[in-house]
């Protein structure tokens, strides 16, 4: 290898090695309590895992390396720089604040005891306005629900405004568990609206029922209950102000809201019922409710017997899967796949009849 390639190999692995995630350099920051270029280091990839994008600083990959005491040691450096935060949010601090203040709620809450509200909130106001760090502003929101609550309801309620003019939810993922009546009363007006986008409906359902369950219950079937009779021509142009069109995909997310809830169970014969009156419904319901790695997955807290009901239902409603020439490499489809994963899913439970489901010579 001649001179000129070898400078250019070194060059590439020098820019390689400061792009990637590096434990001296970590230790150097650590060590001079500079909790930006901690940060930084953490979230630089490591050999081929890189960190998502709005995943919370314990979730990158440098952070994942580290052993027990190693986290500690970063845990102590992020509480220090909490300490000494500005009254006023910088705006070059703030992804590093926000990662602190999410570092130290999930791994150790400790420090915020002795943290100025005052501070805090000013932070929170901040730290709301970027489009990720919903760990962080959850956690301040936990923090002050109590020492600033009607301050905090204010822009709580500001935020569920501001996602009923948006496509997706963004503050509605961080409501922090807060709880008023001023809030369950704009979830559901947000839900209702006629002009609120589907994912938003499905966000503002998810925390009303939460909130207030037999009202979130009852504004998610009178949004399902809404449902065109006919669902919208894939064939024609879709005019995203076209009133059929938005009614019917609100319906299939106020759907999903119930079906991904704590209250499913409860109402799974209705679910069931609103599903039944159009195949073309209950598919769509049925792959939009599909587990999305949010954490709340679909169906939740069923019976044995419910689970029986569930895949039942599916094997008798739901379209089935064609048959496929032999070694053919195809999709997996949701609707078509739902029954066996109902049926997957009693079957973990060890029961002893579930192998009798659908057979004809059990009575």
């Amino acid at each position: 290898m001649g001179q000129k390639q070898q400078k250019q190999r070194k060059a590439a692995e020098g820019e390689k090695a400061a792009t990637h995630f590096d434990l001296h350099r970590l230790t150097s920051a650590v060590d001079a309590l500079d909790w930006p270029a901690t940060t930084r280091e953490l979230r630089l990839p490591v050999d081929r895992h890189r960190w998502a994008a709005g995943a919370p600083l314990t979730r990158a990959p440098g952070w994942l390396t580290l052993d027990a005491a190693a986290k500690a040691t970063v845990i102590d450096v992020a509480a220090s720089f909490l300490g000494n935060l500005p009254t006023e949010p910088v705006a070059d601090l703030m992804d590093a604040a926000a990662d602190a203040f999410t570092i130290v709620a999930i791994e150790d809450p400790s420090p915020y005891t002795g943290l100025d509200p005052d501070v805090l909130l000013a932070w929170l106001k901040a730290i709301r306005a970027l489009a990720w760090h919903d760990e962080a502003v959850t956690a301040l929101v936990q923090r002050l629900a109590e020492t600033r609550h009607g301050e905090v309801e204010e822009l709580l309620l500001e935020g569920i405004a501001q996602d009923g003019t948006q496509r997706f939810p963004v503050h509605l993922r961080r409501l922090g568990g807060f709880h008023s009546p001023k809030i369950a009363d704009a979830l559901n007006t947000l839900a209702r609206d006629p002009n609120t986008t589907a994912p938003v409906v499905e966000a503002a359902l998810t925390a009303l029922v939460e909130r207030a369950p037999d009202r979130g219950v009852t504004t998610a079937l009178d949004i399902v209950d809404r449902r065109p009779d006919v669902k919208p021509s894939r064939d024609l142009p879709i005019d995203p102000s076209d009133d059929v069109h938005r009614r019917w995909w609100q319906s299939v997310h106020a759907c999903v809201a119930l079906i991904k809830s704590a209250r499913c169970a409860d109402n799974l014969d209705a679910i069931l019922s609103r599903l039944t009156g159009s195949p073309e419904f209950a598919a769509d319901v049925i792959t939009a409710a599909q587990p999305d790695g949010s954490g709340r997955e679909p169906w939740p807290d069923l019976s044995s017997d419910q689970l029986a009901t569930l895949y039942l239902w599916a094997d008798n409603t739901l379209p089935h899967e064609p048959d496929h020439p032999h070694g053919a490499i195809v999709d997996v489809i949701p609707v078509f796949d739902f029954g066996g994963q109902v049926y997957r899913r009693l079957s973990n439970r060890n029961t002893t009849d579930f192998r009798c489901l659908g057979c004809s010579g059990c009575s």
